[in-house]
């Protein structure tokens, strides 16, 4: 088989120079660099995230579930200590939503200011943007008037948001 590849008109190449530990030169700072990774981390708000308590609820305008959007807590004071992105989760068709916080369930006990801002997808066949079910406070961090205190133990229906049109 060898004799039949050498035959061929094109060069077979060499084996690549090895070093003492019998890994190639080029594969050394590659082997470097993957292991410093797990020292990089992630971007965005960072993982020094504090404990979460589980924030479930629903969101409605006029007692009618909003079928869609997302449910954002601003935190009203920052902790040095903490450095995280707010806790946010999509309105499901029933309206109903969860928090998760750097992609844990749940949300760092504390006061939030909460915004709800609705889907900016286009329902199939639509001409245009949809427009909210509700007014658009809730969209603004400065403007909302809906604040929470997130605590563990918080009472059924604690997290459910009642929007006005």
């Amino acid at each position: 088989m060898l004799a039949a590849l050498k035959s061929l008109p094109v060069p077979i190449p060499s084996a690549p120079a090895r070093g003492r530990s019998g890994q190639t030169p080029r594969v050394r700072p590659f082997l470097a660099l993957l292991a410093l990774l797990p020292l990089a981390g992630c971007g965005g708000g960072g993982n020094n995230v504090p404990p979460t308590v589980q924030v479930k609820g629903k969101v409605t305008v006029g007692g009618n579930a909003v079928t869609s959007g997302q449910v954002t807590f601003v935190p009203e004071a920052a902790d040095e200590k903490f450095k995280f992105n707010s806790p946010s989760g999509q309105i499901d068709s029933s309206g109903n939503y969860e928090l998760f916080t750097e992609g844990r369930a749940g949300a760092p006990e504390g006061k939030y200011k909460v915004m709800v801002t609705p889907s900016m997808v286009p329902a199939p066949g639509a001409k245009g943007m949809p427009k909210a079910p509700f007014h658009d406070k809730y969209r603004s961090q400065d403007k909302t008037p809906l604040e929470i205190n997130v605590t563990a133990n918080a009472a059924a229906g604690a997290y459910d948001l009642k929007l006005t049109p």
